[in-house]
């Protein structure tokens, strides 16, 4: 049984807030968007149908709303229920075919209600505009965030330029990785023990297999030389830190593999990048660096934080469920974190912003938005070929292999950062070499 009720008339906003209770959900949704509180079996009733007509009419179906006697009136159509007992309200079918039912509010309207009606409905919608804003930047804080950085440096580069030459991205990126070890939990990680065979197709994928895009991103002619660069160590690095285990919750998958691929792969990429980097990337623009100094820097800035604070965690159980209880706001400090680093280096490097042509900056953002398709659709291809230990074993069923597809073919903005700062401009330009991880994180994200 459902129902969409929703009544208003031209009153005080005291007499509007009324209630109705009715045994399901509003149109079956747990709530609706632009009206407020909606706590099932209650609906409230507003004074306004400004976004009511929007709304409603866009989720549940055709809206008439009419004046009738003075008061607001409002049809719906709704699958058949009983009438609402509600000695207050009087309510009627008036559709021939009793598609509708009709509410009609108790109270009168005043001499002056329409004046205080259009001016509830303005206030409302500022409201409701503002509500929209909040959520959007909630939904999107990391997109959100690092263009504000990047628009930030642009415009008011003094301050990042200052905390630039006090070495500041250093210790940004080991607290960042320190915090991640903090909220890193342990029982997620074992239930994915049991889905081993995928886990390593997905190491194997996130470690060895996806980086090797970096050699015909290289070939891509533009310039400046950063712009291809950067979008290679971008391919080099390991799989994203948080929003790959979000998206795999949306999705309905395996949540533990997906932490326990992000971890370990996080982990062992301290290993395998900086052969990547010096062989594939560095010989590609004729740059010959020893992986043995950006390895040590590496363990130093990324592997060590995160291994302290997993063994914070895990010595002071008290810490782990404060940590987790915290959650939302701690990833949102960690993407403020995250994005004080390509702030600092876009500030560094506004001036030579100038040398970017905007077809190559182009080329450079659709090759971001390419490799991502590339890892999704190489990677579903690799694993339905991937050879299973065991016959009886279905261990690529949908519920890892969504998974393992979702957090393979993302990469980590951070841990690009992180190198391209450890590299200490042996590559090229850090703003420039940011300039493409930044676009293809963003990429990435919107896909």
């Amino acid at each position: 049984m459902e129902v969409v009720l929703l009544v208003s008339s031209a009153c005080s906003v005291d007499q509007h807030m009324r209630c109705l209770k009715f045994p399901t959900p509003l149109c079956g949704l747990s709530s609706i968007r632009g009206l407020g509180c909606w706590k099932p079996p209650h609906c409230f009733l507003t004074h306004s149908f400004s976004n009511a007509k929007r709304r409603l009419s866009k989720e549940c179906g055709p809206l008439l709303v009419g004046r009738q006697q003075r008061h607001w009136t409002g049809r719906y159509q709704y699958r058949p229920v009983q009438a609402a007992d509600d000695s207050n309200f009087s309510t009627n079918n008036t559709a021939p075919d009793g598609n509708f039912l009709q509410i009609n509010s108790p109270f009168p309207a005043g001499p002056d209600s329409q004046n205080v009606s259009e001016v509830d409905i303005r206030k409302e919608d500022k409201v409701h505009l503002f509500q929209a804003l909040t959520q959007f930047v909630d939904s999107n804080f990391l997109p959100v965030a690092l263009l504000g950085a990047m628009l930030l440096g642009l415009t008011w580069p003094a301050p990042g330029q200052a905390l630039h030459r006090m070495g500041i991205s250093k210790w940004v990126t080991t607290t960042f990785f320190l915090l991640f070890g903090l909220t890193s939990g342990s029982k997620d990680v074992e239930k994915a023990a049991s889905a081993w065979p995928a886990g390593l197709f997905g190491m194997i994928s996130i470690l060895l297999l996806t980086p090797l895009a970096a050699i015909p991103i290289l070939w891509l002619p533009i310039t400046p030389r950063e712009l291809a660069t950067g979008l290679a160590i971008f391919a080099s690095v390991p799989t994203t830190l948080s929003s790959g285990v979000a998206l795999t919750q949306i999705a309905g998958a395996n949540i533990g593999l997906a932490l326990g691929l992000t971890v370990f792969s996080n982990l062992f990429s301290v290993v395998t990048m900086p052969f990547f980097l010096t062989g594939i990337v560095g010989q590609g623009i004729g740059v010959s660096i020893p992986p043995g100094p950006l390895l040590k820097s590496l363990i130093q800035t990324l592997l060590l934080p995160l291994i302290l604070g997993k063994i914070v965690r895990e010595t002071f159980p008290d810490l782990g469920k404060l940590m987790d209880s915290k959650r939302k706001y701690l990833s949102k400090i960690t993407t403020l974190l995250m994005s004080l680093v390509p702030w600092m280096q876009m500030s560094n490097s506004r001036c030579m912003l100038h040398q970017i042509g905007p077809l190559d900056l182009f080329i450079s953002i659709a090759a971001g938005s390419i490799l991502h398709i590339v890892y999704l659709i190489g990677n579903s291809g690799l694993m339905k070929v991937w050879p299973l230990p065991s016959a009886k074993q279905d261990v690529f069923e949908d519920f890892n292999s969504r998974a393992v597809l979702i957090v393979s073919s993302e990469k980590s903005i951070i841990v690009a950062v992180a190198v391209i700062d450890r590299l200490g401009g042996v590559f090229g330009n850090a703003g420039l070499l940011l300039l493409p991880c930044i676009a293809a994180q963003l990429i990435q994200a919107s896909q």
